[in-house]
C-alpha cells in the first residue's frame, strides 16, 4: 500500500511542477496513514524528480522511521503536522507555490469572490494565513485558524496549502484554487466582471448539501455565510 502512495505522490509531484506549481524545489507533500504515520517528501527535492526512497515515513513529531540515510524531510513538515493535529478529518496536505494564487496571497487578503461555480462549490472563500518564516513554529501556527472553515489557505507572501481526504481530491483542489486566482487576476485586469447572483449561489450550496461534499467551505454571500464542516 505504501509504495502505491508513494506513486501518486511521485505523479502528482511531476504533474504540479509541469503546471509551474513547484519551481525549483519549492513545495512539499504528505500523507496521513493508517498507523498515524506520515509519508513525506523529502527536503531539497525537485518535485519532478521525486522517487520512492525520497518518499519518507516520519512519526507525528517529524522523525523518521526508516532508515534513510541519503534523505530527511521537508523543512517545513512542521506546518503538515499542525494541520493534520487540528483537522482529524483529513488524510492529505499539498503546500506548493502556484504563480496566481501566491500572487493573491502577497496581497494579503481573503478571496470572496463567488465567480466561478466550480470554485465557490468546492473551495468557498479562501482565507489568507498571515506571514511566517518559512520551516518556523510561526508559521505552523499561521494556519490553524484559517484551516476550521476551509480545505485551501494562501499562505502570506509564500504560497498555498490544500488539505484534503485523499490525494486525488487534494490535487483537483489546488488546481481549482489556482484557475480560481488566475481567471480573478484577469478579470482585475480588465478592471470588470460578472460575480455569481445570490440566486446562483444558493443553488450551488444546495448542491453541496445534496451531494455531501466532504471538507470544509464557507459560502459567503451578499451579507450572509454559510459554513461547511
Amino acid at each position: 500500500m505504501n509504495d502505491i502512495i508513494k506513486e501518486e505522490l511521485i505523479r502528482i509531484g511531476n504533474e504540479l511542477w509541469m503546471q509551474g506549481f513547484t519551481p525549483a524545489n519549492a513545495g512539499n507533500f504528505s500523507v496521513k496513514l493508517a498507523d498515524n504515520t506520515l509519508l513525506c517528501t523529502a527536503t531539497g527535492v525537485s518535485k519532478n524528480q521525486l522517487t520512492k526512497k525520497s518518499i519518507i515515513r516520519i512519526d507525528l513529531q517529524g522523525n523518521p522511521i526508516d532508515e534513510n540515510n541519503d534523505f530527511s524531510p521537508s523543512s517545513e513538515i512542521k506546518m503538515h503536522i499542525e494541520a493534520y493535529k487540528c483537522r482529524p478529518d483529513i488524510r492529505v496536505v499539498l503546500h506548493a507555490h502556484p504563480i496566481y494564487a501566491t500572487t493573491f496571497a502577497s496581497i494579503g487578503k481573503d478571496l470572496n469572490d463567488n465567480i466561478l461555480p466550480e470554485a465557490t462549490l468546492q473551495l468557498g472563500s479562501i482565507p489568507v494565513a498571515k506571514y511566517g518564516t518559512p520551516s518556523t513554529n510561526d508559521l505552523s501556527k499561521s494556519i490553524i485558524k484559517p484551516l476550521q472553515t476551509s480545505d485551501a489557505v494562501l499562505l502570506e507572501n509564500h504560497g498555498v496549502i490544500v488539505v484534503a481526504e485523499n490525494l486525488k481530491m487534494a490535487q483537483f483542489k489546488i488546481e481549482i484554487l489556482e484557475h480560481y486566482c488566475h481567471v480573478l487576476y484577469n478579470l482585475n485586469n480588465l478592471n470588470q466582471s460578472k460575480r455569481l447572483t445570490d440566486s446562483q449561489v444558493l443553488q450551488l450550496i444546495e448542491l453541496r448539501k445534496s451531494n455531501k461534499l466532504p471538507g470544509r467551505a464557507l459560502i459567503k454571500y451578499s451579507n450572509e455565510e454559510i459554513q461547511f464542516k
